[in-house]
């Protein structure tokens, strides 16, 4: 058990001063602000495909990593396209 809680520590803490470091940054010109609730609905919850963002640059301080909850929904039929980075999925 304590090398399981050590183990989180250890996950944690560059978290923990990645954030740091984030509001830090924010004090030398980076502005930090909440993304409200009509900025983290992208799309239309109704349609076959829906988006909402979770992470992106105005609330993490850097536009390097976007994060999202996609919703398929059964009748969404998806089109061949590319994009300039790379996209990891979770599915849950």
């Amino acid at each position: 058990m304590r090398n399981v809680l050590g183990a989180i520590v250890l996950l944690l803490f560059p978290a923990v001063a990645m954030a740091q470091g984030v509001t830090q940054s924010a004090d030398q010109g980076i502005e930090y602000r909440p993304l409200t609730k009509e900025a983290l609905l992208e799309s239309d919850p109704s349609a076959a495909l829906s988006w909402k963002i979770l992470v992106d640059a105005a609330n993490l301080g850097s536009s390097e990593t976007r994060i999202a909850e996609l919703t398929l929904h059964t009748d969404y039929v998806g089109q061949p396209h590319t994009h300039d980075a790379i996209e990891i999925f979770y599915v849950l």
